[in-house]
């Protein structure tokens, strides 16, 4: 029988870890001409570099009559290789057959075979020997009498004792200068590595010997219920000349409290498994236990189970309770605890930060000393470093923060540009994106406030609300696009699209749905009201009511308070309308003041009381007070008028034709016998008549009490005139 060839080839990267997707480039022996290897023995290629597998493994198959150089190589790497991991050249097939096995015959230290086949060894002679001695140090090997070559143990130095065991079966290859021992073939033998040597640690059974020791080699059960707590120390001594590293192997290991005294290690590095103490002995009094899978997850961890100070009392333990899956999860963590680690490089670069959270690929990957932070979705809170009680939920949510902390992000690269702000809310895809130093934020929605840069102070709820915002401050945006394009200062929109085109406009209030929706640069607007001053770019204005003051665009300082009160006024300014359709009907008015349901103006500087319906004017006095200073007149001559024109004057009873009048009949002038009398007497400068609306005459009968008084005041003089002839 012949011993059988490694079947697979395995490769490891310079931490003795698997070389996943690593690269062999193989060349023609002594220099960088490719030559080719085949997947199988009938000749299948294979690709050149190999990449390997998912274990660092492939299937490596040479010519016989051919010498390789191989290079092995990192992922990704492209030929030539400028960064190899190693270089072997002149590798030749060296098939091992059955009459290169023999018993030894020589004495302990000195294995003696005799082999007739071989003369001399050459570089890749293997041979197969059955041990007729248990070594006690280092050991030498010679064939047919010839010259003796040192035995090592994978070219790590020479033999310890008892690393040969009689009559066990071993395999050893000469690499040109020494024998380098592969390890048993048969039975259960306990050799030691070159760790073990050093700390003069022996296996308590077999396993294999992979760069970082693995407790099963040392009794552990690793089922998570028997005690490993002698396994996990001897497996931790046996490491401490090496990578201070311990390879879990996947495996849950249950630990006492107190480690043997001898060795007992202070703390170790603990990957790829989970170690478990029952004790109450930890910091919280329930046990601490470290949770580790995936390729670098905690490799850097320093698990401490317990330790006693001088003074007596619990040492609160660094390094414990963690979880760490996924590849480099927490790989440079050394004291920080009470953390959870779940996928590729999550927490990857935290030390001593405490009490995180980090859920998906890079979350909180650059966090180092940041305590109390959640994660959740790829690259989350991935620049943090310092900053703490941060909460980032949804991919590249808080991306870049490094030192801004108490902020909450939730929605895919909400506030993913901010670095230093403080205390903010985003919730919403891309919420707050653009945020960079700004504090004190509330943003809900998709993109609300996303613009924003340096702004304090401003709350932004619905899709885009406060979107552009950059600098500005405490401004208040509820609905979807309120205030989109604001950028200015102390402004508050509810409503859907309230102000949404405003950009420098401030001390502006809109509240209903497009409330302001024009205004751009104008301040000091109120509007409340669906569609209240939509059109409105003037300043000064304050609208109340559905779609009042709709139409404004330019005019300023106009007030309207009411369903479409002033809502088809434009450009004019300083007007008032009060009640359901005041003034609603007109536009262009300056200084005009309607109040009531459906009063109307009819011209500039006027006052409106009620609509033509109104049939009585109540108030506590029946006059009205107008200013009469001389000190504000000029001209003052007496009223000189002809007799005739009062004579004239006719008082009608008639009946409104329009049902919205006042029913029954009434008493009074007629506007157009009133105009046609003061036009006679050339007295239109009374203004008896206003005819702005040829529609609709109005009368202002009051204006005739003056003309009255001064025919009473002739009339009684010629009264006076008779009594005096009839009564001398």
């Amino acid at each position: 029988m012949n011993l059988s060839p490694t079947p697979i080839q395995k490769f490891f990267d310079n931490n003795g870890r698997p070389l996943v997707n690593g690269r062999v480039f193989t060349y023609v022996a002594g220099t960088s001409t490719p030559i080719d290897t085949y997947v199988d023995s009938v000749g299948t290629l294979n690709s050149n570099p190999i990449v390997l597998d998912f274990r660092g493994e492939c299937s490596l198959w040479i010519d016989a009559l051919r010498a390789y150089k191989f290079i092995l190589a990192p992922p990704g790497t492209d030929d030539p290789p400028t960064n190899p991991i190693w270089t072997v050249d002149n590798i030749t097939a060296a098939p091992v057959p059955s009459d290169n096995a023999s018993n030894d015959s020589g004495s302990v230290n000195n294995v003696a075979l005799s082999i007739p086949q071989i003369s001399a060894p050459v570089a890749f002679t293997r041979v197969v020997f059955k041990a007729a001695n248990t070594n006690t140090g280092a050991t030498t090997l010679q064939i047919n009498g010839g010259s003796t070559h040192a035995i090592t143990w994978q070219n790590t130095g020479p033999l310890s004792g008892g690393e040969i065991i009689a009559n066990g079966i071993y395999q050893a290859i000469f690499d040109g200068v020494q024998w380098q021992l592969e390890g048993p073939t048969l039975g259960t033998l306990q050799m030691r590595n070159a760790q073990e040597s050093g700390a003069g640690v022996t296996p308590s059974n077999y396993s294999p010997i992979p760069q970082n020791p693995v407790p099963k080699r040392y009794g552990a059960a690793g089922d998570g219920v028997t005690n490993d707590t002698t396994a996990i120390a001897r497996t931790a001594s046996a490491n401490r000349n090496g990578l201070a590293m311990i390879d879990g192997g996947g495996f849950t290991y249950s630990v006492s409290s107190v480690l043997p005294a001898s060795p007992t290690p202070a703390g170790f590095n603990f990957y790829n498994g989970r170690i478990t103490c029952p004790q109450t002995v930890s910091d919280t009094l329930d046990g601490y236990s470290v949770t580790v899978f995936g390729y670098g997850a905690a490799v850097s961890n320093t698990f401490i189970p317990e330790q006693f100070p001088a003074g007596g009392g619990i040492f609160y333990a660094a390094g414990n309770h963690v979880v760490a899956i996924g590849r480099d999860a927490l790989s440079l963590n050394t004291t920080g605890r009470r953390m959870t680690a779940v996928g590729s490089k999550a927490l990857g670069s935290n030390t001593t930060g405490a009490y995180n959270t980090a859920v998906a690929s890079h979350a909180l990957q650059d966090n180092t000393t940041g305590e109390e932070n959640t994660a959740v979705g790829v690259q989350a809170l991935q620049k943090n470093t310092t900053a703490s009680h941060n909460s980032a939920f949804g991919v590249s949510a808080l991306l870049v923060n490094t030192t801004g902390a108490d902020n909450t992000a939730v929605g895919h690269r909400s506030m993913a540009a901010s670095i230093t702000g403080d205390h903010n809310v985003a919730v919403g895809v891309q919420a707050l994106l653009g945020a960079n130093g700004a504090s004190d934020n509330i943003a809900v929605g998709y993109q609300a406030m996303s613009a924003a840069v340096t702004g304090n102070f401003n709350v932004g709820v619905g899709s885009a609300a406060l979107g552009a915002i950059t600098s500005g401050t405490n401004c208040t945006a509820v609905g979807r696009r309120a205030l989109a394009a604001n950028t200015a200062s102390e402004n508050t929109a509810v409503g859907a699209d309230a102000a949404v085109a405003n950009t420098s406009g401030a001390n502006l209030v809109a509240v209903g749905r497009n409330a302001l929706a024009a205004n751009t640069t104008a301040a000091n607007n109120t509007a409340v009201g669906h569609s209240a001053l939509a059109a409105c770019d003037g300043t000064n204005n304050t609208a109340v009511g559905r779609s009042a003051g709709t139409a404004i665009t330019s005019g300023t300082g106009n007030t309207a308070v009411g369903q479409q009160a002033l809502a088809s006024e434009n450009t004019g300014t300083n007007n008032t309308a009060i009640g359901n359709l005041a003034d609603s009907g007109v536009s262009g008015r300056t200084n005009c003041t309607t109040l009531g349901n459906g009063s109307s103006s009819t011209g500039n500087n006027q006052v409106t009381l009620g609509n033509a319906s109104i049939g009585t004017l109540r108030c506590a006095v029946t006059v009205i007070t107008a200013i009469s200073d001389a000190r504000f007149k000029r001209d003052i001559e007496a009223l000189d008028l002809p007799d005739e024109f009062i004579e004239e004057l006719q008082i009608a009873t008639y009946h409104w034709i329009d049902d919205d009048m006042p029913h029954g009949r009434q008493v009074g002038v007629i506007a157009q016998r009133l105009d046609e009398l003061q036009t006679k007497y050339g007295v239109e400068w009374l203004n008896l008549v206003d005819k702005s609306n040829p529609e609709r005459w109005e009368a202002t009968p009051g204006k005739l009490l003056f003309p009255l008084i001064t025919y009473t005041q002739r009339l009684s003089k010629r009264v006076e005139a008779l009594e005096a002839l009839v009564m001398p």
